[in-house]
């Protein structure tokens, strides 16, 4: 479909060289993907979008923020990977197979920023799969226990809430 509409398809690629000419899309798009990236390694996929996309492009990424084990054991909270001493974490998420980073949704808009993106919007998700308003998120569960929280780093009422989400941004500059 994307070809018929005379875009094109960039699957299975490098994430540090896109195999495009510089300012020559218009659209960057990712689904349940990047949360599998370093940050270092997200940081250089985000500056390649950056590379590619004309003035005005749009990067559209979606991130589930979700423990990965949560999708096997719904009683698992779904931010609990954001709790986890680091040698547990790494036991659990720290090979290629597994990989989850850490990344909440400040960080990730913050990274965006970095590589030159203009926020649009970023629509947030609980774990109902719905995109809602902010006030409306506030009043769905927390993807961590209270015990929990006290070995997570620090989260707004929001980010305990955002199970996913789209983060819609624009290139302004070169």
């Amino acid at each position: 479909m994307i070809e018929a509409l005379g875009g094109r398809v960039c699957d299975g690629l490098e994430r540090t060289k896109i195999p495009l000419e510089s300012a020559s899309m218009d659209l960057c798009h990712s689904g349940n993907a990047l949360e599998h990236y370093e940050p270092r390694q997200l940081m250089a996929f985000l500056d390649e979008c950056h590379r590619v996309l004309r003035v005005g492009g749009v990067a559209s990424h979606v991130i589930d923020h979700r423990d990965h084990l949560h999708h096997v054991d719904r009683a698992w909270p779904f931010l609990l990977h954001r709790a986890l001493p680091g040698g547990i974490y790494q036991g659990l998420f720290g090979h290629p197979l597994l990989y989850h980073n850490r990344l909440g949704p400040p960080r990730v808009m913050q990274l965006l920023e970095q590589a030159g993106f203009e926020r649009v919007v970023v629509r947030r998700a609980g774990v109902d799969f719905r995109y809602v308003s902010e006030e409306e998120l506030l009043g769905k569960p927390a993807g961590l226990p209270p015990w929990a929280l006290r070995y997570a780093p620090p989260m707004s009422g929001l980010d305990l809430r955002t199970a996913y989400a789209h983060y819609v941004y624009r290139k302004v500059g070169p």
